[in-house]
């Protein structure tokens, strides 16, 4: 059988089958449309204006014909629901005033609908090394807020922080620099040694924590080998992250960046 298409000879796999393989796969991405150059015009003027049924009745040609030669030349039919006046005009004002003021100024727009399609926020910037150290300088000691406040990113607050350390450290900032006092008293001889910390407190009650330095100060010698090795690891990084006087550097952290 002759392909009408490409003129070439072809088997016949259903009895139905009217184009070749390759042919098939090239009108499905470029159908054929019986357009003339009179009705392409007209299509170009009300495109936008009309939907794809009103068009069809205006060029006088088959709906099935229109929307073969929208997706031979890559056209969306959809009808803009705003003009781009509009919508510049809602863009303008949202950034100005956000969404709750965009939505009482302009009651009979979706502002949200023209937002999201057309105002993106510039991506977040990468965090640094140098940045990442501070992260666990701060960790579990500086409260988040206190910490989105000093990095101070564009377009983030203390949900950024939150996030780095679910995503990017991929573990709990809460014991990176220490224990919690109520679970550290039962590995040390001395339990006043903690610094009062605002972290995971809401600003209410500040949290107590012993540090790994000053707990393997004041280690129990009944303490698990196992314990023991653990606690002298994290002493150690923590003396790396913070530098030799490790308390005295934590303390002045805290006045700085906490209660700037």
């Amino acid at each position: 059988m002759i392909c009408p298409h490409c003129q070439q000879d072809f088997i016949k796999t259903h009895f139905n089958q009217k184009y070749c393989k390759k042919c098939r796969v090239i009108l499905k991405k470029n159908p054929k449309h019986n357009l003339t150059s009179d009705q392409i015009k007209q299509f170009n003027k009300y495109l936008g204006k009309f939907k794809a049924r009103e068009i069809a009745d205006k060029i006088k040609a088959s709906i099935t014909s229109v929307k073969r030669y929208a997706i031979t030349k890559r056209i969306s039919l959809r009808k803009p629901r705003y003009t781009q006046h509009e919508i510049n005009e809602v863009i303008e004002y949202y950034i100005k005033h956000g969404l709750t003021k965009t939505k009482i100024k302009f009651p009979k727009i979706s502002p949200r609908s023209i937002i999201e399609r057309n105002y993106h926020i510039p991506r977040q910037i990468r965090w640094t090394n140098n940045q990442m150290i501070e992260l666990a300088k701060m960790a579990g000691i500086i409260s988040r807020e206190a910490q989105a406040r000093y990095f101070n990113r564009p377009n983030a607050r203390s949900g950024s922080i939150k996030s780095v350390w679910l995503k990017k450290l991929v573990c709990r900032q809460a014991n990176i620099n220490g224990l919690n006092h109520n679970i550290a008293k039962y590995f040390v001889k001395k339990n006043e040694a903690y610094i009062s910390v605002k972290f995971g407190c809401n600003n209410k009650n500040n949290r107590k924590l012993l540090l790994w330095v000053d707990i393997i100060k004041y280690l129990k010698p009944d303490t698990p080998t196992y314990l023991k090795d653990a606690f002298y690891v994290m002493a150690k990084f923590q003396k790396w992250l913070h530098g030799r006087h490790v308390r005295h550097n934590i303390k002045h952290m805290i006045k700085e960046r906490e209660y700037d």
